[in-house]
């Protein structure tokens, strides 16, 4: 990733307090770099520059474009991991997305009793090594997209709604807190490079995808 301080330029002024309260040296690079990115890529769909960009902040945290700067009713949603992050853009329909690097070091039948439903926890509990990781992740990536696509964050307990989890191509399975959530939604599975998956939540119908890589 590119260094930060080059890119602390491009931040309003919020941000930029945001930036200098983080004391963690790589946390404020990542910072930096994923805000300045995300203000000129919007810039570029609404042809307007970096700076003149404003967001607000609906009830539970989620960011969006302010209404007097988005003519074109853009949604996006970022998400980062470590050295990666994805930035998912459309219009006039939400949208959310993850990315997690596939790490070793999670205790994965133990996580999943936990936090996923019951179900989803005994689908993985007779996997094993490689298998049993990747297929983790794939739930995880998927409940994180759309809890940020609705906007709840995690005060939409993970275990109310399932997923069943195909090659790369998931879906609900049941939505326990709205039974008619369940057909709303679709999701894309993306590896990103060797040890990195991201999942994309967007409102039916899909909408055709698009992959632009930003240095």
């Amino acid at each position: 990733a590119a260094q930060g301080a080059d890119r602390v330029g491009l931040l309003s002024a919020d941000e930029r307090e945001r930036y200098e309260r983080l004391k963690v040296e790589d946390a404020r690079r990542r910072f930096a770099v994923t805000r300045a990115s995300l203000r000129t890529i919007l810039g570029r769909y609404l042809n307007v520059s970096s700076a003149d960009l404003e967001f607000v902040y609906k009830e539970h945290g989620k960011p969006e474009l302010a209404p007097d700067h988005n003519s074109r009713d853009i949604r996006f949603n970022l998400s980062h991991s470590h050295e990666r992050a994805v930035l998912a853009v459309g219009a006039g329909g939400e949208l959310g997305v993850d990315i997690e690097r596939l790490r070793d070091s999670v205790e994965f039948v133990k996580l999943a009793k936990r936090f996923f439903s019951p179900r989803e926890a005994e689908s993985l509990a007779g996997l094993s090594g490689d298998e049993l990781k990747r297929q983790f992740f794939q739930i995880w990536t998927a409940k994180e997209s759309y809890i940020k696509a609705i906007g709840t964050g995690l005060r939409l307990p993970l275990d109310q709604f399932d997923f069943e989890i195909g090659d790369k191509i998931p879906a609900l399975h049941e939505t326990r807190h709205d039974p008619r959530e369940k057909d709303r939604w679709c999701f894309r599975q993306f590896e990103i490079e060797d040890d990195y998956l991201a999942t994309l939540a967007m409102g039916k119908p899909e909408r055709t995808i698009r992959f632009c890589r930003e240095s």
